[in-house]
């Protein structure tokens, strides 16, 4: 929430990125070799604050996860 309230407080835009795949490098101890890890990264619209209610400036921590969570299921 303290990165996001100093981002509505700059008035500057939070851009959302989804990574999928890197959990697949902790897994055991196996090394991730190259062309192993298949990741995805998805980097989403921006949410602009100034654009936001004053209510949903203070949920833009649950908006963020929200918008996050989408990009697994892409």
């Amino acid at each position: 929430k303290g990165s996001l309230k100093l981002a509505t407080r700059a008035n500057v835009p939070v851009i959302p990125i989804t990574i999928d795949g890197t959990y697949k490098v902790l897994e055991g101890s196996k090394r991730a070799e190259k062309g192993d890890l298949d990741c995805k990264i998805v980097i989403h619209k921006p949410i602009y604050p100034n654009e936001l209610s004053k209510e949903e400036q203070g949920d833009l921590a649950q908006i963020c996860k929200e918008v996050v969570e989408t990009g697994f299921n892409m």
